[in-house]
């Protein structure tokens, strides 16, 4: 199927990208009965697509104990594209829980057409077609995709938007203005899907501009493709620009403020992970780091070299490359930058959900680099050598990333079954609060609004609900975040006389769940 030699007619090539889609599809179906795809940002992104529903704005459901904040809060710190995407399809009839994972879901589904739209402009249609499917079936995109997140709608997003401003680069004057208006309408979808997406709209921006200076585009087009890409931009922008100015007074809704000191100390500490994660994605390994600095370098520098050479030949091709350059670098120093302020310093979080986005476009590279060097030293042998180890080194790589996978989601899985098979939810009342170490799965079966123990104390709960809420708590043991003090939460006995209802997952017992009684707290 992927041999390279023969010349892949158009319904052969539609036949492989279907061959990968099924291969998607079944992975996805097979992964999504190992895991509970539900999570904290989950909760967030449906909560907020129900408020929409209801005409009632950008609200989402407040998880949190503290701080003591009303029932509902602004959406701030999560993007609202996704939830916008979710409210569209319950308004079309679908359950929000069932179009929360339809979503990633379909949108994986189309990426090796997405994948291969992009890499046959750059390389071989074959190698192209191989590189879609590698890209398609990393495990990371297939496992984000399995959960109520929304890395694999602004990927597949990114790589539409790209492919589009290839066309609209290639054909110029040619192309509708409306191409181009819908080319900026998409980027600022993305942009309102993940916030990262910043990178894809300026490196837009850089690359027509360059293309300007090497003079493959005259200053007409270049005004034409600017002005009618950022008014698409702004249509879905400015609006919740807008709406952040009325509601927190900012054009941005959220702020760090992280003293210089822990900034260098994160910085350091989030680039030699970014590289580690890059490796990961593409190795299978964090030790390669190495290997993929010296690759960028590489690539870079042979880019920087040919460059000449390259706007001679095709003066399209060098901006193509240059686009994915400027957006790999670009959005790889916003992630850096974000992490670094963001998180607590020594923990940045740089994981497979976030290098996603970008591994593709080294691991395409990879795969054209050492197909072009064993078909210059070996020729035809050398292609059948280059394949095999490819598919042998990647499916090795995927099996040890699942066996990791597995291992977590198993617990998680188990441990979702057991509350749904213990959890009293039809008697606890419509005014009782419901409290729990583990929200995201609690919220799912009771299908009612949950807020999060975290860390804090017994204390902490009944001050921050409010001294005349009515609440009933949830425990599992085990699961979440708990403070010591929850240990000997049945001997303590402070404003609010109660017990606790948890789950032991050891002897599978059920402590009665008891209303709650609280009396009056004054700060």
């Amino acid at each position: 199927m992927f041999y390279p030699f023969k010349k892949i007619k158009v319904s052969s090539i539609f036949l492989v990208l279907i061959g990968q889609v099924l291969a998607v599809g079944f992975l996805l179906w097979l992964m999504a009965g190992w895991v509970f795809p539900f999570t904290t940002d989950s909760m967030v992104y449906i909560s907020t697509a129900e408020n929409i529903v209801r005409f009632k704005g950008l609200l989402f459901t407040n998880f949190f104990v503290r701080p003591p904040f009303p029932d509902v809060l602004p959406l701030s710190i999560w993007p609202p594209g996704y939830p916008i995407s979710i409210a569209v399809l319950k308004w079309m009839g679908v359950n929000e829980y069932a179009a929360a994972l339809i979503l990633p879901r379909l949108c994986c589904l189309f990426l090796p057409f997405l994948f291969w739209g992009i890499f046959r402009r750059l390389i071989a249609e074959n190698i192209a077609l191989f590189a879609s499917g590698m890209c398609s079936l990393t495990f990371s995109v297939l496992s984000s995709s399995v959960f109520v997140w929304s890395d694999t709608p602004y990927l597949s997003l990114c790589l539409l938007v790209l492919m589009m401003t290839f066309d609209i680069i290639e054909k110029k004057t040619s192309v509708h203005w409306s191409v181009i208006l819908l080319a900026g309408v998409l980027s600022g979808v993305a942009f309102l899907i993940r916030y990262i997406g910043i990178s894809l709209i300026a490196s837009i921006g850089i690359c027509l501009i360059i293309g300007f200076m090497i003079r493959a585009m005259t200053f007409k087009d270049l005004m034409r493709m600017i002005c009618f890409y950022g008014l698409g931009v702004c249509l879905p922008v400015v609006p919740y620009i807008v709406r952040n100015l009325v509601v927190f007074g900012t054009v941005s809704a959220y702020s760090y403020h992280v003293s210089k000191a822990v900034f260098l100390s994160n910085l350091v500490v989030v680039v030699r992970l970014y590289f580690q994660g890059l490796s990961s994605m593409v190795f299978g390994k964090g030790s390669f780091t190495w290997i993929i600095v010296a690759f960028m370098i590489v690539s870079v520098g042979w880019f920087l070299g040919r460059a000449r050479d390259l706007i001679k030949e095709s003066p399209t091709k060098f901006i193509y490359i240059a686009l994915l350059l400027v957006y790999f670098f670009s959005q790889s120093v916003l992630l850096i930058y974000y992490r670094s302020e963001a998180l607590i310093p020594g923990n940045p979080d740089i994981d497979g959900r976030l290098m996603m986005q970008l591994s593709w476009i080294l691991l395409g590279g990879a795969i054209f680099a050492v197909h072009a060097g064993l078909k210059g030293r070996y020729g035809e042998k050398g292609i059948k050598v280059f394949i095999f180890f490819l598919v042998l080194s990647f499916v090795l790589i995927q099996v040890f990333t699942a066996v990791e996978f597995y291992k977590t989601q198993t617990k998680i899985k188990v441990l979702s079954r057991k509350i749904s098979q213990y959890f009293p939810a039809r008697g606890i009342p419509a005014d009782y609060v419901i409290v729990s170490n583990v929200p995201e799965i609690t919220n799912y079966f009771a299908k009612r609004d949950v807020r999060a123990i975290d860390n804090y104390t017994p204390g902490d709960l009944l001050y921050n609900l409010g001294p005349y809420r009515k609440f009933v708590v949830f425990l599992v043991k085990g699961a979440g975040q708990l403070s010591p003090a929850w240990q000997y939460a049945d001997e303590w006995r402070k404003p609010g006389n109660y017990k606790l209802a948890y789950l032991d997952q050891e002897v599978d017992l059920l402590v009665p769940l008891v209303k709650v009684s609280v009396r009056q707290i004054h700060p």
